[in-house]
């Protein structure tokens, strides 16, 4: 009996190993190879990764435009600046070799005479690349060069205006004076003058800018610039039918410029006249340009100033067009029609918007 309760339980157990008994080990060269594998295998994923970070890289720096640093812009001088070949005609393509060899921007800074062959070369060279920079509407790299082309030969008077023009594209109407006036000295052009009396006028020297463009008028009486300018000139002076004639004659022919309508139909207003502000919004609405929506905007407000609220909400309406609901009640909240604010007219139209945004909201 104790020899099969012996045998019934070797069934399921198994005895002990002893400490010091190996029960499985690998024979030494699969474990000299196990090691090698292992090794190699490390190996190959850092040649993986280093390959992936490479790609990476590679791939940023091909999406990512390389720019130079702040330091290296700043080192970098107007004259060495790259200039392509098609930006210059064929003839003044010689500046691109010449800039190399400009230094220094006066002949005091040589032992050179004034009209030497080198400085003459160097004169143009600002000039031309002046024009260039005007061109590219770079004012104030533009005036570097032409005041440097003047310290040379202070006599060119064409550079003159131009220098001039470049202050006055800058808004320094003070130093635009200066030389605009001894350009037109030198020669009067339809442009200088009426650049002179551009500058004179935002200084509020008004007799002077009003002689230099009517002068300007007198040599081009097509030049629609001056009208505008002249209308401004005589709104500030408050000479009103001489500003409502130069504004007619501008608008007459420049039904796109939005600032200048405004400021003409804010101007009638301002002389009480709102119905012919109105009409003349009225009769330009109806022209299809991007400014549409601000002269519909504009015309609903004058029409609010006058209490006209039919006409108000209905110019409101052409805005609708053009903008969604929300943004018709957040400018049907601006003060200007608070005039007709509880019209009946304006309440039932703000209902409407107000239902329209109700609806879109529900249907989002």
């Amino acid at each position: 009996m104790k020899k099969l309760e012996k045998d019934s339980q070797d069934i399921y157990f198994a005895p002990k190993a002893q400490e010091d008994e190996v029960i499985w080990k690998l024979p030494p060269e699969f474990e000299s190879q196990l090691q090698q594998a292992r090794l190699q295998m490390t190996l190959s994923c850092l040649v993986c990764f280093a390959t992936l970070f490479y790609l990476t890289m590679l791939l940023i720096s091909k999406t990512t435009p390389l720019t130079p640093s702040a330091s290296t812009r700043r080192i970098r001088s107007a004259e060495q600046q790259f200039i392509p070949h098609h930006a210059l005609p064929k003839k003044e393509t010689w500046v691109l070799e010449y800039a190399a060899s400009v230094r220094s921007t006066s002949p005091e800074n040589e032992q050179a005479l004034p009209f030497s062959t080198k400085w003459v070369k160097n004169a143009a060279y600002h000039v031309i690349l002046g024009d260039l920079s005007f061109s590219m509407e770079n004012y104030e790299k533009a005036t570097a060069h032409f005041e440097k082309a003047l310290l040379i030969f202070p006599d060119i008077y064409d550079v003159r205006e131009s220098l001039g023009t470049a202050y006055l594209k800058q808004q320094r109407y003070e130093a635009a004076i200066e030389p605009l006036r001894e350009a037109v000295h030198k020669k009067e052009t339809p442009l200088a003058l009426c650049n002179l009396g551009v500058a004179l006028l935002a200084t509020k020297q008004f007799e002077e800018a009003e002689k230099q463009l009517l002068r300007a008028l007198e040599l081009q009486p097509n030049q629609l610039g001056c009208h505008k300018n002249l209308a401004v000139l005589y709104q500030k002076t408050e000479q009103p039918q001489k500003a409502l004639y130069h504004f007619e004659t501008y608008l007459s022919a420049h039904r796109a410029d939005f600032a200048a309508i405004e400021m003409y139909a804010n101007y009638l207003v301002h002389l009480d006249q709102k119905n012919r502000a109105a009409a003349y919004l009225e009769n330009v609405s109806h022209q299809k340009n991007e400014h549409a929506l601000s002269i519909h905007l504009l015309l609903a407000k004058i029409e609010a100033q006058s209490t006209n609220a039919v006409k108000a909400v209905g110019a409101l309406e052409d805005i609708t067009r053009y903008i969604s609901p929300n943004l018709a009640l957040v400018e049907m909240n601006h003060p200007d029609f608070d005039p007709i604010r509880h019209t009946t007219a304006f309440q039932g139209f703000l209902q409407q918007l107000e239902l329209k945004v109700v609806s879109l909201e529900n249907w989002n």
